[in-house]
């Protein structure tokens, strides 16, 4: 009988432990692991083009100033990104063709630009925010009786955002300004000629 009382008192210690450790195991408060962050991996080389708006003055040392008409043109850029974490920078070739006409009276007009710039930007998810500083060339063409022209260089800035459309291409818009100083031949003073650019760019990543 004292063994039979012994037994029972055991197992109704083992079912009560059980049953205690069942009600902790029901009301444990579950564990949630946080979202991970992610962004697109913009690293490797690219090249696309662009489609731009661009204006500006004319303003010689002189104390003369022309307008720019508007005018649009397209172009192309290739360069290359490294990325650590969200942060990304690189650089990049940018030229736009075409020209632009200075309402001065003489058919002057700006030509092709070439840009190099140096890029650094900050990814969020599928876009990429950036800013840039570079040096622009260019050159200025004489019309009327007199033909002729001189060359023009200068400091480029600006900024402007990407969105990864697939895994390889991306579309952007971008605003920037030149800068472009030069002496006309034959001494009429240093002219500077400020530009501003607004631009729709569409692109292709390589890995």
């Amino acid at each position: 009988m004292k063994q039979t009382l012994i037994s029972a008192s055991i197992v109704a210690m083992l079912s009560t432990g059980a049953i205690a450790g069942n009600i902790d195991t029901a009301i444990a408060d579950p564990v949630i692991a946080p979202p991970a962050l992610t962004s697109t991996d913009w690293s490797g080389s690219y090249c696309g083009l662009s489609y731009s708006s661009g204006g500006g003055t004319d303003a010689g040392s002189s104390g003369s100033t022309s307008d720019y008409f508007d005018d649009t043109a397209i172009g192309g850029f290739c360069g290359n990104n490294w990325q650590r974490s969200n942060l990304v920078y690189g650089g990049e070739l940018n030229v736009t063709a075409g020209s632009l006409a200075i309402d001065n009276g003489f058919s002057d007009e700006l030509g092709t630009r070439t840009e190099l710039r140096a890029r650094v930007g900050y990814a969020m998810g599928d876009a990429l925010v950036y800013g840039f500083l570079g040096y622009g060339t260019s050159d200025v063409k004489w019309g009327g009786t007199n033909p002729g022209g001189y060359d023009v260089a200068g400091g480029t800035y600006g900024m402007g955002v990407d969105y990864m459309v697939t895994d390889s291409m991306f579309a952007g818009l971008e605003v920037s300004n030149l800068e472009l100083k030069g002496m006309p031949t034959g001494g009429n003073g240093e002219h500077t000629h400020d530009i501003n650019v607004i631009s729709l760019r569409i692109g292709w990543k390589f890995n």
